[in-house]
């Protein structure tokens, strides 16, 4: 190879080298609709809060052989590998239809309501994981893809602005979902009155004879974890102020399936608040959150014990002169624990010399035939109740 064809190769090479860093730099010097920033990618709906961190990238495990003459056994590399996916404890809901919302510039775009607390859970599951020495994660789930199981997620979760309606197979679903032993949480995001009164009114048709009352602050929700006697609340107009915590619970047997608050807990989970709606602050919100997961794990096996409903298999027939359990119904939660009274009846008639008529009577005593007809009654609960002025 002569000189001059080795020059012109070396020529060649810092020609390409060149053109090359011309068009690295180009990014710099030409427009941005040529070359679009990863921002202009990641520029989206403007949420309530930051968006969730991104998946942890992993390196994928291989095998290499050592320099042995074959045959010989592989020898795995010492790479990082994924750890097992910690177990399900929270499912956030995706309901609803696509809500229009309005950016900084005025632009029109579409979002789904659930998702404007983007890293709520998430945030609150790492903190509390954190704090308790557990390991749960969130997971997103819609409807169409729930077996409406409690082994599958304890906890359904729901949260946004808007108001929201359940299908008649999603409210039979939910039903069963709690006598099973799930739980649900809902928190309207900025305390949103559209989806308070949504909550309330679905919830309402779901159990339809359990009520729906403020939590007593001696509840086991505000000592679970932390002891919580006072909650630091921020309301657009009254500003800042503490108050006892505000929660409201609706009981299935001896546990609280159904928890709602109607101050914003979302953005404290997700570590940030701002001056709109009504909330609670961040601190106080992350120990609510942590309080909640808490009773759960610890009344999850009594809820899926207390699912096991016993059969009155003489309900149906004439109550007779035998000893027949009469429960009083009234304005409390006057049903705690469906199964006791088949324990008590199944007692007497091994017990004793009664006859035994395996049927529980809901007695009204505003119904005095009723009430005289049988020879026992009973009446529990954990609230207070008011009986009425002719009683």
């Amino acid at each position: 190879m002569s000189k001059k064809s080795g020059c012109d190769d070396r020529r060649k090479f810092f020609k390409i080298i060149g053109f090359t860093a011309a068009a690295i730099g180009l990014e710099q010097l030409l427009p941005s609709f040529w070359f679009p920033s990863s921002a202009a990618y990641a520029a989206g709906p403007k949420s309530c809060g930051p968006p969730p961190p991104a998946a942890p990238r992993r390196i994928k495990g291989g095998e290499s052989f050592p320099p042995l003459p074959l045959p010989a056994t592989p020898l795995r590399r010492t790479e990082r590998k994924r750890e097992p996916s910690p177990p399900t404890l929270i499912g956030k809901v995706q309901y609803g239809e696509m809500v229009w919302g309005v950016d900084a510039k005025g632009n029109r775009f579409q979002y789904p309501d659930w998702t404007t607390d983007p890293s709520d859970v998430k945030s609150l599951l790492n903190w509390t994981n954190s704090k308790l020495g557990i390991r749960y994660r969130p997971v997103e789930m819609k409807f169409k893809r729930f077996s409406y199981s409690p082994a599958e997620m304890p906890v359904l979760y729901f949260t946004g602005h808007e108001g929201f309606e359940l299908s008649d197979h999603e409210a039979a679903g939910i039903q069963r979902y709690l006598y099973d032993g799930g739980y649900v949480i809902g928190d309207p995001c900025c305390g949103d009155a559209r989806f308070q009164e949504a909550f309330v009114r679905e919830f309402s048709r779901i159990l339809p004879h359990r009520e729906r009352a403020v939590l007593a602050t001696d509840h086991p929700l505000f000592e679970s974890y932390y002891k919580i006697d006072r909650v630091r609340y921020q309301v657009a107009d009254k500003g800042r102020f503490d108050k006892p915590p505000m929660i409201e619970g609706i009981n299935i047997g001896c546990r609280t399936a159904v928890f709602f608050t109607r101050y914003d807990l979302s953005c404290g989970w997700d570590h940030h608040t701002h001056k709109d709606g009504q909330r609670v602050m961040p601190a106080d919100a992350l120990k609510i959150g942590s309080n909640l997961i808490t009773y759960v794990l610890a009344c999850y096996q009594l809820g899926r014990f207390l699912s096991t409903e016993k059969v009155y298999y003489q309900d149906k027939l004439n109550t007779r002169d035998e000893f027949v359990f009469g429960q009083i119904v009234h304005d409390g939660d006057w049903d705690p624990d469906p199964s006791s009274a088949m324990n008590l009846m199944k007692c007497v008639a091994r017990n004793s010399t009664l006859e035994v008529q395996m049927k529980r009577a809901n007695i009204d005593l505003a119904k005095p035939l009723e009430v005289f007809r049988h020879s026992f009654l009973y009446m529990t609960g954990h609230r207070d109740f008011k009986l009425g002025k002719a009683l």
